[in-house]
């Protein structure tokens, strides 16, 4: 039985069973409720008839033969005290929500899927816009609403009653008022209520039913006095038609009754028992402690052999017989789905049954219980029921065992919501004490790339297993035997619907051992250790299980990615390669990660056709609302390559894509597209569009990290710059002193290359130096782990530095190899971002001749091509090679930005609009014009205009 079938039982409505009596009135209640507003609350105590109450009339609702017309969709919901956790139940909400439209709510339940748990606000936000937009109205009942335990989902359904979608009509059956704003519902009129007082029996309703249940009609002194003793309580009259069943004397019986009604439920339920036979009283007793069931279920807790349990007497019963008899005799027991596999008991009724199973065989009988039902589930596959079952028998132990058994299959499906929700069951000392349990704290930190606490974890891990070696629970070892023989038996005599267990291995320390070396291999990487990244993830490969697909392709991941960081790319693309040839199933998450690996090897190298190609296949290979941690990275992928090839409008919605899922993709892939997003607008010259992409970025660390990251400072300070807040920007760089780090340069925004452009932008001479240093170290790390990409960036950059310390020649000699590294890539971008002295020194390159010498002409036409109006005032061709040998004639030529600010102060511009254009500070335009005077012989701003002219270092007006 896979988990869908038990939700199924979560979603179905049961069906209307038994004797029915005519409630014409609460369903016309019902009905006025629809037109009323948002919600309809039905409230009672237990065993007032509210599930059967509205379940029969959905059925009218949905029929049209209930006076609602046309007729409604409507889905069905029952809560246990499990679906107190927001994220669990919105997940169950949706899904109820999908059995009457199938497509909607998507990307509410992409968020709810996230690596990062997204926020209350964002989900409400989000639940509420689709919930709006709705094919048609419909209703959706919330069975059971008093179950849920703590504020989370009280809060959100109280926020979304504010402004309740008009598509759906909610209906919550619930033994007590929930804590939601009642009382401003009331007053406006939007709650229609069904109280007690409502779904009592009449006296009338109590005889008619009495007079179809029994066999022999009570005399209408006997119903009166039952009316008043019960006060039309249906559950009592219930008990009491099965009391008088088993007895003889009707009236006699029913002297007997007294007291409050649990009391009276107590007395009636020990007259039905006490007339069953011994098999039906051990099934009732020992099933009792199951919220559903099934016949295999049933067959695990009893310890049954062969489909059969056999008490002290001997006397064997079946226990599919035992369901069957006990839904013919109406003993309380609903049927939970069509094909009448799953059933549940009245909760009454099992609330006594529960307290009568105490009294007769102990807590410790129970926990046996409890924990032959865990080891089903587990076997099943379904952890979540068997942790359920672990904590009632408050076995910490056994819970830890089935959260292992559990992980492989949460990690293959980056399911991080489900780790974070299995955490928050046990305690922060228990969980310390375990280095499986840590481990999983672990991988929830790096599902939120907050890294150095995953590395802080792994320590404690290994420490753990340094003080000893890894035990194994013999309790929980024993439950699960348990629970192993029972399956074993009910193989031997499958039933319909349920499915082949699950196996429910243990992860043993191996398995472990290869998640730490995975780990560490991801932590040497980041830190620019290549080989030991090598080492670390083949010691991971080598001890990691082939199902371990999550753990294997990290491992591989990392492998890969730290072969190109030593200059074995080629082993890396065609082992991952072939790897991913081998696969018979190309679109799960490991197989997507081969992918991954092969794509970013490709950017980082400059092959940027075939990383657009890869990102494509990854794309395509994803199912639509599946792996969007690897749709995420591949549309980031595909918008670094549009925008390194300046297709802006290409790469927007590849980063705008990754800025409307950021929580629902990996953290630093919506980070990054956030920041692609942003470059950009800057690129367009949409500086105050860039703001609001930065303050989603900033809100994002903040709630991941509790403040923002150093590149998301340093994007904020070339915001500020561009925007003319230059003192802020200088504030920035001057503030962050963090050198250089010896790791590799991975993402987009570089805070240290960021640091180098503000200083050159400021200009001073220890600007210059300090820029160049940074640059200088940055070089190193990029050219030592082979990455292509950010060379170049470095490297166009650097020159820039030179140049303005008057190294004309050092400039070229750094500019010329960024420039030969973009041409078979195609990349332009890194150039264009640097502006118009990036532009000076690309006319002068290309004016040298230098494709002669092997720099391809056309490359550089490309790259001046895409440089923005009015930047190309600057002349070319012909007159452009006049103009340089004229500059070049002086005793001392201006450089590329002097000839710039000349160009500029023939525009008539003051000093702060030349900054401005150029993305100077005005007190460094004010240097170059000191210098070009003293090098054109001159003392006035027009002198010097004039003087370039009759010179030809100018062209002619």
């Amino acid at each position: 039985m896979q988990a869908s079938a038990l939700l199924l039982t979560k979603l179905h409505r049961p069906p209307v069973t038994g004797d029915r009596v005519d409630r014409s009135r609460l369903i016309e209640q019902l009905n006025r409720g629809l037109q009323q507003g948002p919600l309809t609350l039905v409230s009672a105590a237990a065993g007032f008839g509210k599930t059967t109450l509205v379940s029969s009339w959905i059925e009218s609702v949905t029929t049209g033969r209930g006076g609602v017309t046309p007729p409604l969709p409507a889905a069905w919901l029952s809560l246990d005290e499990n679906d107190g956790n927001l994220v669990v139940f919105l997940r169950y909400f949706v899904a109820a929500i999908r059995t009457v439209f199938p497509e909607s709510c998507a990307e509410t339940f992409a968020l709810l899927q996230a690596p990062q748990p997204a926020s209350p606000a964002l989900l409400l936000v989000a639940f509420s816009n689709e919930l709006e937009r709705l094919p048609a109205r419909c209703v959706l009942a919330l069975d059971d609403y008093h179950a849920i335990r703590g504020e989370a989902v009280h809060d959100f359904l109280s926020e979304l009653l504010h402004h309740w979608p008009q598509r759906l009509h909610l209906v919550l059956i619930s033994r007590s008022n929930p804590p939601l704003p009642l009382a401003n519902l009331r007053a406006r009129g939007q709650v229609a209520e069904i109280r007690t007082r409502d779904l009592r029996f009449t006296p009338e309703e109590a005889a008619a039913f009495l007079g179809k249940v029994l066999a022999a009609p009570l005399s209408p002194s006997a119903v009166a006095w039952l009316d008043q003793r019960l006060e039309g309580w249906i559950a009592g009259l219930r008990l009491v038609t099965l009391s008088l069943c088993a007895g003889a004397d009707a009236e006699t019986e029913l002297a007997g009754l007294s007291g409050s009604n649990v009391e009276i439920a107590d007395y009636l339920v020990d007259e039905v028992m006490s007339s069953q036979t011994p098999a039906i009283l051990r099934f009732l007793l020992a099933t009792a402690v199951l919220d559903r069931f099934c016949a295999a279920l049933c067959e695990c807790v009893l310890g049954s052999a062969a489909g059969s349990v056999a008490g002290s007497d001997g006397l064997p019963c079946d226990v599919q017989a035992c369901i069957q008899w006990l839904e013919r005799n109406n003993l309380f027991v609903i049927p939970l789905d069509n094909d009448r596999q799953w059933y549940r008991y009245h909760h009454l009724f099992q609330e006594l049954l529960k307290r009568r199973l105490l009294a007769e065989v102990g807590p410790e009988q129970v926990t046996e219980l409890h924990r032959r039902a865990a080891a089903w589930f587990a076997g099943q596959g379904l952890i979540d029921e068997a942790l359920h079952h672990a904590l009632a028998a408050d076995d910490l132990d056994l819970a830890a065992r089935l959260m292992e058994a559990g992980l492989c299959d949460v990690l293959n499906r980056e399911d991080r919501p489900t780790l974070d929700r299995w955490l928050r069951l046990l305690p922060e000392d228990f969980i310390r004490r375990r280095p499986w349990l840590l481990m999983m704290q672990a991988l929830t930190f790096q599902f939120s790339w907050q890294l150095p606490a995953v590395w802080k974890l792994l320590g404690q891990i290994e420490a753990l297993l340094a003080e000893r070696p890894l035990q194994r629970d013999e309790g929980a070892e024993h439950a699960l035997r348990s629970g192993e023989h029972a399956l074993r038996s009910s193989e031997a005599a499958p039933r319909s619907g349920v499915a082949a267990p699950h196996s429910g291995a243990q992860p043993d320390l191996q398995a472990l051992r290869g998640m730490i070396a995975a780990l560490r291999g991801q932590e040497a990487f980041s830190k620019s250790q290549a080989a030991r990244a090598i080492a670390c993830c083949e010691e991971a490969l080598a001890l990691l299980p082939e199902g371990w697909a999550y753990g294997r392709g990290g491992a591989l991941l990392y492998w890969a990615m730290s072969m190109r960081a030593s200059g074995r790319d080629a082993v890396a693309q065609r082992r991952l390669t072939d790897e991913y040839e081998s696969l018979s199933w190309k679109t799960d998450a490991y197989a997507v990660r081969l992918l991954y690996a092969v794509c970013f090897n490709f950017l980082e190298t400059g092959r940027l056709e075939e990383a657009r190609q890869m990102a494509q296949v990854m794309l395509e290979q994803a199912p639509p609302d599946r792996l969007l941690i690897r749709q995420g990275f591949a549309h980031y992928f595909l918008g670094v390559v549009h925008y390194s090839w300046n297709e802006l409008d290409a790469a927007r919605p590849h980063f705008e894509w990754l800025v409307d899922k950021r929580y629902a993709v990996h953290a630093q892939a919506a980070r990054n597209g956030l920041i692609g997003l942003a470059r950009v607008h800057l690129a367009k010259a949409e500086i105050s569009a860039g703001w609001p992409i930065m303050e989603f970025l900033s809100q994002l660390d903040v709630e991941r990290l509790g403040q923002e990251g150093d590149d998301a400072r340093s994007l904020r300070a070339q915001l500020a710059y561009l925007q003319g807040d230059t003192e802020a920007a200088f504030r920035w760089a001057d503030a962050y002193a963090t050198p250089a780090p010896d790791r590799l340069l991975t993402w987009p925004q570089d805070p240290h290359m960021a640091k180098a452009q503000i200083l050159l932008a400021r200009g001073t001479d220890a600007d210059v130096q300090s820029a160049l240093d940074i640059l200088d170290a940055l070089h190193e790390i990029a050219q030592r782990t082979c990455s292509v990409r950010f060379r170049i960036e470095i490297l166009a950059l650097r020159a820039l530095a030179l140049e303005m310390q008057g190294k004309a020649v050092d400039a070229v000699a750094a500019l010329r190899p960024a420039v030969e590294l973009a041409r078979p890539g195609g990349i332009i971008r890194a150039f264009v971002d640097l502006g118009p002295p990036m532009q000076t020194m690309l006319l002068a390159l290309a004016q040298q001749g230098l494709a002669e010498q092997g720099l391809a002409a056309e490359t550089v036409r490309r790259i001046l091509a895409a440089f923005p109006e009015p930047q190309k005032k600057i002349a070319t061709g012909d007159a452009g090679s006049r103009i340089h040998s004229a500059n070049a004639r002086l005793v001392e030529p201006l450089t590329g930005r002097e000839r710039e600010v000349l160009a500029l102060l023939r525009e008539r511009l003051s000093n702060k609009e030349i900054a401005h254009m150029l993305c100077l500070s005005p007190m460094t335009v004010k240097r170059h014009t000191v210098n070009l005077y003293g090098k054109l012989g001159v003392n006035r701003r027009w002198d010097a205009v004039i003087k370039a002219e009759a010179l030809e270092i100018l062209p002619p007006r």
